[in-house]
């Protein structure tokens, strides 16, 4: 049964359509700013995968099902020529569709992540909402005091799931689920075959997840793949360096 996925869309160029793949406790409103530089030249679809951002809640959450739905999205749209560009956990569903489905990409862009199994980096976040007591929240300081998550910029970006239901704060994300299903997002789903389209991995200079020991098996997935890496830059290259991202991006057809 097809998924109804939340989407934005903007632009109406003549490049191909770029379709732009969030990462775990992300939503595609993470790449509005990028989004409308691209839309100038470009159709740009911002989706929300499933369990997270205002797309619809599941009771299981893997590679193969995500790819799929994003599969039926691009049917649904009648898209030709599409491009798909994923980060982290988006990236490792831009991948996954490419292998499955190459027809239906015509150019897969990465963002810091590679085809490999993770260890688990994202538990003590977990730990830390799933503690944080959402009805004894009055607001959303509230919810920044009492968040057990020390770093600042990481524990506003899980502040950006928190949306007031009707009696109290909830968490947009289906963390019940990725909680229990947390080791397979981590890890990639074993896949046999290789996506032969052009392929663009971006890494941060600063960040450990595209490491030299995983370029291998880049090349074997994805044979005609080259790495760029924006310096400086940790795992979400997007947010800390939009202008070399951009001109990265505006390079792809």
């Amino acid at each position: 049964m097809t998924l109804k996925l939340h989407y934005k869309k903007t632009g109406d160029g003549s490049k191909n359509p770029m379709i732009i793949l969030h990462g775990l406790f992300g939503s595609g409103s993470n790449w509005n700013r990028l989004a409308a530089k691209l839309a100038a030249e470009r159709t740009v679809y911002m989706v929300d995968l499933r369990d997270h951002g205002r797309s619809p809640h599941t009771d299981t959450i893997n590679y193969d099902l995500m790819a799929e739905d994003i599969k039926d999205l691009i049917l649904t749209f009648g898209l030709k020529s599409t491009t798909v560009l994923g980060h982290s956990m988006g990236g490792k569903v831009a991948m996954t569709l490419a292998l499955n489905n190459p027809d239906c990409v015509s150019e897969l862009i990465v963002v810091d992540i590679a085809p490999v199994n993770y260890l688990n980096r994202h538990q003590d976040v977990i730990d830390a909402m799933l503690k944080l007591d959402l009805s004894k929240l009055e607001n959303r300081d509230d919810a920044d005091a009492l968040l057990a998550i020390e770093n600042t910029n990481m524990r506003q970006f899980i502040l950006t799931n928190l949306v007031r239901g009707e009696n109290s704060y909830e968490w947009r994300v289906n963390l019940k689920l990725i909680a229990e299903s947390i080791n397979v997002i981590c890890a990639f789903p074993d896949i046999k075959t290789s996506y032969t389209a052009n392929t663009l991995f971006i890494r941060g200079g600063d960040s450990d997840y595209i490491s030299k020991a995983y370029e291998a098996e880049i090349k074997q997935l994805f044979p005609n793949s080259q790495i760029e890496t924006i310096n400086n830059a940790g795992h979400w290259p997007h947010i800390s360096h939009p202008a070399d991202m951009l001109s990265l991006l505006e390079a792809v057809a």
